[in-house]
């Protein structure tokens, strides 16, 4: 921030426009100091307070560790995430995310950042223009409660702000499906060569990251079965394909190979990808060809995610049990499997009904009450 004049000279405020203003200046070795204040007036005096120091040779400042910005810790922990391959966000969120935490408190110091700023910061997610959901900001939390754990570890921070933060309460219990017409109007819309993926997500319930990660030596065309190698929960978990699928799949992996031999250096389309780029890439922006496609087919309110509870809502309309459409979704807890027990009406008819294959003695004696009066 440009400086007001000679009287605001080594002053700052930062963020902009939040009260909070700082000191800059050189000590006798050339070194630049930087301290957080508070209100401007105060900090128009601790400027002149250190600038006599200096000029006096009174200036010692006292050995303490290199100053570390919250932006530096939540920099290494994105670091951190892009080398271990797990990320709390997708790569477009990360972004968006990674700009507003710089915004909001890049330049504070971790020892100065406190636990109130990170709670408003959490809360403002949630009043913004376009408000963020609780389950979003929740995220957040999770990406700086990390970050500085992480930052504890390396020895850069000595707390967690985030300490007494809590979370929103989610309400993950919405369950979108996609219907056979808006399976049709889908289907016509989508470009061709995107058949195979939303196919293959009907019929596997993967989760978007699994999908795309999904690899030609992840798929076992002799058993068949598809191999998650790490799904969100840290696990692996087998999915057995069905013979729509494995039939889809093994079609597009001879047409692979069929281009792949077509070109001149034999290896421009063979990619190890299963979904890829048309380059063989792995598949980045695949929102600027599914939202497109959404609108023309006249599809609404509908998340790619939402391929997930069509396929576990179909199993459990068809009769499917819980514990197996958990172990599919690869589910942690049955009670995550709990929002798809109201689809299975019959299923449920059909339980009690057992009780009707052998009636009771009471049962008994009240049919021949009624058969009396």
């Amino acid at each position: 921030m440009a400086r007001l004049g000679a009287k605001d000279r080594g002053l700052f405020e930062r963020p902009q426009s939040s009260g909070v203003w700082w000191v800059r200046y050189i000590d006798g070795e050339g070194r630049e100091h930087r301290e957080r204040v508070g209100p401007k007036g105060l900090a128009r005096q601790v400027y002149e307070k250190r600038k006599t120091e200096i000029r006096e040779g009174r200036f010692f400042p006292r050995e303490q560790q290199r100053l570390v910005l919250c932006s530096e810790v939540l920099k290494d922990y994105d670091t951190y995430c892009d080398r271990r391959k797990r990320w709390v966000m997708s790569s477009g969120a990360r972004g968006i995310a990674r700009k507003r935490m710089k915004d909001a408190f890049g330049d504070v110091p971790v020892n100065k950042l406190k636990q109130t700023e990170v709670e408003g910061f959490i809360l403002g997610l949630t009043e913004l223009k376009e408000p963020l959901k609780p389950s979003t900001a929740n995220r957040y939390l999770t990406v700086i409660r990390a970050a500085f754990n992480y930052a504890i570890k390396q020895g850069k921070a000595k707390t967690n702000p985030t300490v007494g933060v809590k979370k929103f309460k989610e309400n993950n219990e919405r369950v979108r499906y996609l219907t056979d017409k808006e399976e049709a109007r889908l289907f016509k819309a989508l470009p061709l060569e995107h058949h195979i993926l939303v196919l293959t997500d009907l019929h596997t319930g993967l989760r978007q990251g699994e999908l795309f990660k999904l690899r030609w030596t992840d798929i076992d065309f002799y058993s068949g079965t598809i191999n998650i190698r790490q799904s969100k929960s840290g696990e692996g978990r087998r999915i057995p394909m069905n013979t729509i699928l494995r039939k889809a799949l093994l079609a597009l992996r001879q047409a692979r190979h069929r281009q792949g031999q077509k070109a001149k250096n034999g290896h421009e389309l063979y990619s190890p990808f299963v979904f890829c780029s048309p380059n063989g890439a792995y598949l980045r922006n695949f929102a600027r060809i599914w939202y497109p496609t959404l609108e023309e087919a006249k599809v609404e309110d509908f998340h790619f995610h939402d391929f997930r509870h069509t396929f576990a809502t179909r199993l459990v309309m068809a009769g499917v049990d819980l514990y197996t459409v958990k172990t599919l979704l690869g589910h942690k807890t049955i009670q995550m499997t709990m929002r798809y027990a109201h689809l299975a009406p019959g299923h449920l008819k059909q339980a009690v009904e057992v009780l009707a294959r052998k009636p009771l003695a009471a049962t008994r004696e009240t049919e021949a009450s009624v058969v009396r009066q």
